[in-house]
């Protein structure tokens, strides 16, 4: 009897774990989000060391210009440091090519002389001495011309010397702001190495053109002067023609001043 009834026992269950202390719980919570915010820090200060930096100045960079200048200041157009066009030397009583920019056509503050033709005609007004001077006498009459422009009248003396002719064109403006524009507009096509004259009025220029003539240009007032020497078979040299331009200029501006 006691066999059927004790011969196969029941194991007793095994005694249960205790439960983690509430402390024990918290400080394993603690342990875990200390672990992940170093983890984290470390990750992004990797992050940030191997990131491009924008502020970097890239090598041979564009630098601005110093000392007070504008970027129009860097690209302002100054004169070519290359030897002069004219093969002589000017003479030493007329105003000497110059490499550095002469006067700004307007001065504030300085009225400006007024321009006429007398008469309406050009041609008696042109100082052509230098030109006999070389040697060279009249070998035709002038001839006159006049074009009529918005705000301006284009006054033309056209005068041969035998192998020598002479073209000299007083584009007599309303006002010198519009003489100014004008003037500014044309030297602004110039040549490269184009020669720069002080003494000529508020600005004046010059340069060769086709090898054999030489072009002056002056600016003054409400005037802008234009004188032209073209030689038959290059003689006389462009040098020449450009020394006897600058000579009949000042002699030309005079004569065209409105006395009244």
């Amino acid at each position: 009897m006691s066999l059927t009834l004790y011969g196969s026992a029941v194991p007793e269950p095994a005694p249960e774990e205790p439960a983690p202390s509430p402390r024990r719980r918290y400080l394993i919570v603690l342990a875990t989000v200390i672990a992940l915010i170093l983890g984290g820090g470390s990750a992004a200060f990797l992050l940030l060391d191997t990131s491009p930096n924008i502020n970097r100045t890239a090598p041979n960079g564009y630098a601005p210009p110093g000392d007070g200048a504008t970027a129009t200041d860097a690209l302002s157009d100054q004169p070519s440091t290359s030897p002069s066009v004219s093969p002589t030397a000017s003479p030493s009583h007329s105003p000497s090519p110059s490499r550095s920019p002469s006067a700004h056509p307007s001065t504030p503050g300085i009225t400006p002389v007024t321009y006429r033709a007398p008469n309406g005609v050009l041609c008696p007004s042109v100082n052509f001495q230098p030109v006999l001077d070389m040697h060279f006498t009249t070998s035709a009459d002038p001839t006159e011309s006049q074009t009529a422009g918005y705000n301006y009248v284009d006054y033309g003396c056209r005068q041969p010397f035998g192998k020598v002719l002479a073209q000299v064109d007083a584009l007599i403006f309303s006002d010198a702001k519009a003489a100014s524009a004008y003037y500014v507009q044309q030297k602004a096509t110039a040549p490269a190495g184009s020669d720069r004259f002080s003494g000529l009025g508020t600005d004046a220029y010059g340069y060769v053109s086709k090898t054999n003539s030489y072009i002056l240009w002056v600016l003054d007032g409400n005037l802008t002067l234009g004188i032209s020497l073209s030689a038959a078979g290059g003689t006389p040299v462009p040098g020449r023609l450009r020394d006897c331009e600058v000579a009949m200029a000042p002699g030309t501006l005079h004569n065209l001043v409105n006395k009244g």
